[in-house]
């Protein structure tokens, strides 16, 4: 994040709380590891599972998860998200 976040534009959601709930980088450095990386970090830091979602129409995350260790736990038809795009939950644990 050294390089990401200093040098390209990037923008973050956060929730009413304040906590970082999402962000969006520049597309162009896609399979640059930096996933990967931050997914190594979820990890560490929740070691008894993480959840999230992706779009079904999201193939590249889909992938993305799956080969992360993610196994899909739900799908939806979009009827309960803002964009009414159907979804899949994803969930990490401990083996």
């Amino acid at each position: 994040m050294q390089v990401v976040i200093p040098s390209l534009e990037c923008w973050l959601a956060e929730s009413s709380s304040c906590a970082l709930v999402g962000m969006l980088v520049e597309p162009d450095l896609t399979r640059a590891g930096i996933g990967t990386q931050l997914i190594a970090v979820a990890k560490r830091e929740r070691p008894d599972g993480l959840r999230l979602w992706a779009f079904v129409s999201n193939r590249g995350a889909q992938r993305f998860y799956l080969r992360h260790g993610f196994g899909e736990v739900e799908r939806t038809d979009g009827s309960d998200n803002e964009e009414g795009a159907p979804a899949i939950r994803y969930a990490w644990g401990p083996s």
